[in-house]
């Protein structure tokens, strides 16, 4: 299974235990960051014992800007990570260090364009429907832009092989034209790595029930903080394989 070498691949390399030991820890100060805003607002979203509001207006600017920067800086790792597939084979994780920052100034005003170009597109569908008075087909509605976005996604690979701007990223038909040379590959792909999710899903599922027999409320908390984190980890790592796949497709079916 393809997808599955490009599991065991991202887990090879000489710094490869420290490089998934930063992500571990950049992720973790993300969901901590998180957690003590949407405490600030008043209550936790997941975990309120390990939750620590912001006292004064400089330790909310603290959360807000740290926040910020890691969900920045991942960002730009990301499709940092992206761009070196088109240069290299192996897709082990690329070290640490400052350049994802200009990646992401490179890459987001391309996101930010083709998000709204989705968000526009769900307004204009969701109107469309509820004027008609058909509320089941706003399921199916949502069905057909959940199966779009790893199209968009795919869009924003292929910018990211240059970060060049070239006007067929623009074009919101050019999705159309994705979907109709890589679909049966992206479905395959997409099944392949919803297999894999099957384990972290299985583990992080009997933690968070294992944690509702133990009575102490600290390591009770401390388990469902641990599965959180573990969690969105392993959707992190997933999302990378699911990206190194996209990328071989791209370079197969789209590229010259």
């Amino acid at each position: 299974m393809e997808a599955y070498n490009y599991l065991k691949e991202i887990y090879t390399g000489k710094r490869a235990i420290y490089n998934h030991i930063t992500l571990f820890s950049l992720l973790g100060i993300m969901v901590i960051f998180l957690n003590n805003l949407s405490a600030s607002w008043g209550s936790s979203l997941y975990i309120d014992l390990f939750a620590i509001p912001p006292s004064t207006t400089f330790e909310l600017w603290i959360a807000v800007v740290g926040g910020f920067l890691v969900a920045a800086y991942l960002f730009g790792y990301a499709y940092q990570y992206i761009h070196s597939l088109f240069k290299r084979e192996e897709c082990s994780l690329l070290e640490f260090d400052f350049v994802p920052f200009g990646t992401f100034f490179k890459v987001f005003p391309m996101f930010f364009l083709w998000q709204n170009y989705i968000i526009l597109i769900s307004i204009f569908g969701v109107l469309l429907i509820l004027s008609f008075n058909i509320h089941m087909l706003l399921y199916v509605f949502a069905g057909i832009i959940l199966a779009i976005l790893p199209f968009v996604h795919m869009i924003l690979i292929s910018f990211c092989s240059r970060f060049k701007y070239r006007i067929r990223f623009f074009y919101i038909w050019l999705v159309f034209q994705y979907i109709d040379k890589t679909l049966g590959d992206v479905c395959f792909l997409f099944l392949q790595v919803l297999l894999l999710a099957l384990v972290p899903a299985a583990v992080i599922g009997a933690l968070v029930i294992g944690s509702t027999y133990i009575e102490h409320e600290v390591y009770q908390y401390g388990i469902e903080l641990a599965s959180l984190c573990l969690g969105v980890y392993s959707f992190a790592v997933l999302k990378l394989v699911f990206s190194v796949g996209l990328v071989r497709i791209v370079k197969e079916k789209l590229m010259p």
